[in-house]
């Protein structure tokens, strides 16, 4: 039940004019908060650390296996170039020519998937 004067204090209402720790109610419902906090810290801390393995694991397949990491690196850029409206490369183009060309001889190869 939910008094109108009364104090709410993460979630739970403490009745208005008890003061922290006057009453057994109280100290019961502080002893529940501290519980509950405790708690909600252990599942965190479970959580990071299930992903920082999950991070290593990854990490140790990608050293092992280029072809996956070029994988990855690939799928981070169509990610990255799907939020962008537009690009400027500035520089010679030594990176852009040769994909260039390869899509275009490509294309030449095979107009129909091109």
């Amino acid at each position: 039940m939910h008094h109108p004067s009364a104090i709410t204090e993460r979630g739970i209402a403490i009745p208005a004019g008890h003061a922290r720790g006057s009453s057994p109610k109280t100290r019961q419902i502080e002893v529940t908060l501290a519980r509950k906090e405790a708690e909600a810290m252990a599942i965190r801390r479970r959580e990071e650390t299930a992903q920082a393995r999950q991070l290593a694991n990854t990490a140790r397949l990608l050293e092992n296996n280029p072809v996956l990491l070029r994988l990855k690196e690939l799928e981070g850029l169509a990610d990255l170039a799907s939020r962008i409206d537009r690009l400027t490369v500035v520089g010679g183009g030594d990176l852009v020519k040769p994909a260039l060309l390869s899509e275009l001889a490509r294309a030449v190869e095979d107009p129909e998937e091109g």
